[in-house]
């Protein structure tokens, strides 16, 4: 019998059927979901900057900081160094934040109209299989729930995929949805 479950998400096919069956268990178990997403710092997609667009109301996410504020060879280069690395992927990091937040506030409102009593949403910026196992521990949680092909499929094959990562190194019983 299981009591927290920890529940990594990354909106692809895999992934909502992992989440379906650990609502399952959380059910049966009356067991809390801890739902949790994984955020990359990296450049945002083209369908990541419309989303912030046209649903947050997020206007000018570019990939490139202000000219003047990269090129100015007169400025102090930490300045530049600063502008590059703190003010744009601050922009990046709140528009992946949101994103996050309403997908899993979707898949948390899912949940809870299936009759899982205590939801939990978290995400954090970092290595999908890290951030997955570190959720595990900080949360007591007892099982990982995770779907086996994720979104980044190509990388899972060159570096290795998140499940199986997450398989090895969790040191609580795993599920790994097909």
């Amino acid at each position: 019998m299981f009591t927290r479950i920890v529940v990594g998400l990354d909106g692809s096919d895999h992934a909502r059927k992992a989440l379906a069956i650990a609502i399952g268990v959380a059910k049966n178990d009356k067991a809390d979901l801890v739902l949790v997403r994984a955020l990359s710092d990296g450049p945002l997609s083209a369908a990541e900057r419309e989303l912030a667009e046209t649903e947050f109301g997020m206007k000018g996410l570019e990939e490139q900081s202000p000219a003047s504020a990269l090129t100015d060879a007169n400025s102090d280069p930490r300045l530049r160094f600063s502008a590059a690395h703190e003010n744009i992927p601050n922009a990046r990091l709140r528009a992946r934040a949101e994103i996050a937040r309403a997908f899993l506030e979707g898949a948390r409102r899912d949940a809870i109209h299936a009759g899982v009593t205590k939801v939990e949403i978290r995400f954090e910026f970092g290595d999908p299989a890290k951030v997955i196992l570190d959720m595990a521990k900080n949360e007591k949680a007892d099982l990982i729930v995770l779907g086996s092909r994720g979104l980044s499929d190509i990388q899972g094959l060159v570096f290795g995929s998140t499940s199986h990562k997450v398989t090895h190194l969790a040191s609580c019983s795993c599920l790994t949805i097909t």
